[in-house]
């Protein structure tokens, strides 16, 4: 028997933080349920109130991908190459996202993919081009956190900006 407290999810979240992660601080720690947020009951005193009932909740952010094209051989070589990414994504260890993007560049000089995700806040994702079209070379992968804005508590869309060069000809 006790008092049940149940946290209800905003809408700007994933999801609950794990339920009494070991070591952490009780003050600072989630009780809510991962599925219902519901707490374990908590029996109270006459005029007794426990402050340390709480819920954490993972924030929803985002990752673009933003392709450049340059080089004097973009036109005549770039202009009708489909690129291909494959986006890898953690948060805490756990694989959180792992797809491939393939954006057509259509005679662009920039690409840029649909947002990716939900992705949780400080989610690390590599951003990796395995397709290059005629582009010169691919370019190496790119790392990229998803951002957390303390002052607006919430999560933020990172761009994963990656550079194709094409040269004037080939041999």
């Amino acid at each position: 028997t006790g008092y049940t407290v149940t946290f209800t999810k905003p809408a700007s979240a994933s999801g609950f933080t794990t339920k009494h992660v070991a070591d952490a601080d009780v003050a600072l720690d989630s009780n809510a349920d991962t599925i219902t947020g519901a707490s374990d009951p908590v029996v109270l005193g006459a005029s007794a109130q426990d402050l340390t009932i709480d819920a954490g909740f993972l924030a929803d952010g985002a990752l673009v991908i933003n392709k450049l094209l340059e080089g004097v051989g973009v036109k005549p070589f770039g202009a009708d190459d489909q690129l291909t990414f494959t986006v890898v994504c953690s948060f805490n260890g756990a694989e959180v996202l792992n797809t491939s993007v393939d954006l057509d560049v259509n005679g662009a000089t920039s690409v840029t993919s649909d947002e990716l995700g939900p992705l949780p806040a400080y989610s690390t994702c590599v951003v990796t081009e395995t397709a290059k079209g005629d582009a010169d070379s691919v370019p190496a992968p790119v790392t990229v956190t998803v951002p957390w804005d303390a002052t607006a508590q919430a999560a933020g869309v990172v761009t994963a900006s990656l550079t194709n060069y094409y040269s004037a000809g080939r041999i």
